[in-house]
């Protein structure tokens, strides 16, 4: 299982698959940015912060990880998703390769985490692309039901079904693990920060008047 902090301020999510898969293009629009043709291939690892609000009204962050889908950098990936409360496997529904791989990505990942104890995404991206399909939708349904994971297809290009998936996400994340969050920390220590700093301004201005007095009084001291 995941580890957790029970101070916890941000969701770790990963995005799995191969590369031109399309994961960067669907983190970076669902971050608010806009789709671009010329986007260059993840190396290594990156990630996008984006601030959200959890079904209890919470805010928080989530830390959405994309990882490059080369061989030569799975390694990379496999190590760091064992962090995650999330993971998002991308296809390209063009390319019948990339949906067997995933599979594959399983079958590795399966030896980091518990797969069963993570919240899965199952992404078929580039419906935009639909006259050069090449995997169809009931094959990406069949493989995430097999996992009991989510299920969605989309288009990064046209921001199609982008923003549901990832709140289906979310949503599933927060319902399995809403027990090992305790956002409402962070809340009531900036209340207590306020009051602390108000308590501290009233002391200061105690200290103030308090020091006004002696003045006050020696001067008159003084005059007498």
């Amino acid at each position: 299982m995941s580890n957790f902090n029970i101070e916890r301020t941000s969701i770790p999510i990963f995005t799995i698959g191969d590369s031109t898969t399309g994961k960067t293009s669907i983190i970076s629009v669902y971050s608010g940015n806009k789709f671009s043709d010329n986007i260059s291939s993840t190396i290594g690892i990156d990630f996008f912060i984006k601030k959200i609000s959890l079904p209890n009204g919470k805010n928080c962050s989530l830390k959405l990880w994309d990882t490059a889908g080369q061989e030569s950098y799975r390694s990379v990936a496999l190590k760091n998703v064992k962090v995650s409360l999330g993971i998002i496997f991308v296809y390209d529904i063009t390319s019948n390769k990339s949906f067997k791989n995933i599979k594959n990505w399983i079958d590795e990942i399966s030896n980091t985490v518990d797969i069963n104890e993570i919240p899965l995404l199952f992404l078929g991206n580039k419906i935009d692309l639909q006259k050069e399909r090449d995997v169809e939708t009931e094959e990406g349904e069949k493989l995430a039901n097999e996992y009991k994971g989510l299920f969605f297809e989309t288009s990064a290009k046209n921001n199609e079904n982008i923003d549901i998936a990832f709140n289906a996400l979310i949503e599933k994340i927060y319902t399995k693990f809403k027990n090992q969050f305790n956002f409402e920390n962070n809340n009531n220590n900036e209340k207590k920060s306020n009051e602390n700093q108000s308590e501290q301004n009233k002391k200061i201005s105690l200290n103030s008047e308090n020091l006004k007095k002696k003045e006050s009084s020696s001067s008159t001291k003084k005059l007498c």
